[in-house]
């Protein structure tokens, strides 16, 4: 449809001169021609403009697929990238690039091409009367409008640093706007709040300086393009006068008039064509997108009908060039639970990540039933459990098809059915988690993965921000689960641990111990 209508729409750009070029040899006298030469310029006019409509429906639409599908790789390529230990982009580069730089990708780069077909057409239309209506001054026309090519190839280059100049700038506000925001409760408590406005001024300056600049770059480059522009028009016509006053290649003052409106549109044509190709380099730095090589795989769901061992060979990690534990040997059966303790930084957390995948061991394996241990064998809970502003049931489900008599029965099963409002997989859960307690966060974190008969829970630190009564019965809770469970925790109920025969495991010396 764009290229369809971009045809029929670029005789918009014919119309004006070959009407203007047919009133010079119009037979006043004669009415009927009059008319009848009314009418049908009235349904060209009609035809081109309605063609011109189409041409922009069907150009926002192809924008908008184009929209959605760049932030939805922006989106995905980060995500995937993130899931590497190694990575360090932020929320914020994510927030970033979905925003602010897709829309300077739209407005710089996908309208430019879509528009660009639509013009390169009523170039060729264009091009193609005016050499029918005179070889020699169409040429002279298309050779002047060659010159408005120039002060594209001029700027190019330097458009495109202050361009990456300026996104550089922008993310970096972003990122100090995000940080200093979830900062605020330390900033208040420092009295430090005017020294951060303070550097996020400057910050603010320094962005906007660069947009000013690219922008007044940008309009210095339009000027010189309509200097340009002006020879371009004049040039021609001033040739076409000394042609026809010595007489030379029949040039009459109607085919002046014809090919000053009519080529006044290559021109135009040549203008837009250099100005959207300057537009396009300028986001040949933003159209870049890292990929990760990491696969997005559908992971089956367990069976707690199997019965596996979980068993850990060998496993050791360095860090850099700290050992942080070597040689950890462990075996757990269905249903057994191991608490591991130990002083602060020895190792513990690492050792639940590389369980998980998270971190890579440098020796050893984590198996289950002689199977490396993958994410459909485990649930991973830390203190600040992952909750988002959306329905109890999308964030039991994670959008995945379970029945409300599954949902309630895991509900249950961790007391929350009879202790939050009624209709609970309604309830929507607020952004900043303020309609539920953190005991309830961390239940709704057990339900997902009950709900998907996960073999082995992994629990770090997750009652290190309840309160004594609420951590007790998370525990017992998750204690009398059927699960296999290896919990990291520097707080710990001696009695529970002895009720539910639950193991102890320290870290001393990078080796764990059991007890």
């Amino acid at each position: 449809m764009i290229i369809l209508f971009s045809i029929t729409s670029s005789f918009e750009g014919v119309l004006n001169g070959y009407v203007m070029g047919q009133v010079v040899k119009l037979d006043f006298k004669d009415i009927s021609k009059i008319f009848m030469f009314a009418i049908v310029a009235f349904f060209a006019y009609v035809i081109t403009y309605l063609s011109v409509l189409g041409f922009m429906l069907a150009g926002q639409k192809a924008i908008q697929h184009l929209n959605q599908q760049l932030k939805q790789e922006y989106f995905e390529s980060a995500f995937l990238r993130s899931l590497k230990v190694q990575s360090r982009e932020s929320s914020a580069d994510v927030i970033n690039n979905v925003t602010s730089v897709a829309k300077q990708i739209e407005e710089s780069y996908f309208t430019p091409l879509i528009y660009g077909i639509q013009v390169f057409a009523t170039f060729v239309s264009t091009t193609f009367v005016v050499l029918k209506i005179s070889l020699v001054m169409g040429l002279i026309y298309i050779a002047f409008s060659s010159l408005s090519l120039i002060p594209g190839y001029i700027g190019q280059k330097k458009l495109n640093v202050k361009a990456s100049t300026w996104r550089n700038a922008n993310a970096n506000l972003v990122t100090k706007m995000k940080d200093y925001f979830q900062g605020r409760r330390e900033i208040y408590n420092y009295n430090v709040i005017n020294n951060f406005f303070v550097s996020l001024k400057r910050t603010i300056g320094f962005e906007e300086e660069k947009y000013t600049k690219l922008n007044n770059y940008q309009y210095f480059l339009r000027i010189l393009a309509g200097m340009f522009a002006v020879l371009t028009f004049l040039g021609p016509i001033f040739v076409a006068l000394v042609f026809a006053q010595n007489h030379l290649f029949s040039i009459t003052a109607s085919m002046i008039v014809t090919l000053s409106l009519t080529a006044n549109h290559v021109v135009t044509s040549l203008s837009d064509i250099a100005k959207f190709q300057t537009s396009i380099q300028s986001t040949k730095a933003l159209r870049k997108i890292k990929y990760s090589d990491e696969k997005l795989k559908e992971v089956p769901l367990g069976d707690s009908n199997e019965s596996e061992n979980l068993v850990v060979s060998d496993l050791s990690v360095d860090i850099g060039r700290k050992t942080i534990f070597q040689n950890i040997n462990l075996t757990l059966h269905p249903g057994e639970k191991l608490l591991i303790t130990g002083k602060s930084g020895v190792g513990k957390t690492t050792f639940l990540q590389t369980l998980s995948g998270i971190i890579k061991p440098n020796y050893g394996t984590a198996k289950l039933n002689n199977k490396l241990l993958t994410p459909a064998d485990y649930t991973y809970i830390s203190q600040n459990v992952w909750l988002f502003s959306d329905t109890l049931r999308n964030n039991l489900t994670l959008f995945e098809s379970f029945t409300d008599k599954e949902l309630i029965a895991v509900l249950k099963k961790v007391e929350l059915w009879d202790e939050l409002p009624q209709d609970p997989l309604q309830m929507v859960i607020k952004e900043d988690h303020s309609n539920i307690s953190g005991g309830q966060a961390q239940r709704i974190a057990i339900a997902r993965g009950l709900l998907r008969k996960k073999k082995i829970y992994l629990l770090d630190e997750i009652t290190s921000s309840l309160d004594q009564e609420n951590a007790t019965e998370i525990r017992e809770l998750i204690y009398r689960l059927p699960i296999t469970m290896i919990e990291v925790a520097h707080n710990y109920n001696e009695d529970l641990l002895n009720k539910y025969h639950v193991k102890i495991g320290k870290f001393e010396k990078n080796r764990l111990n059991i007890e």
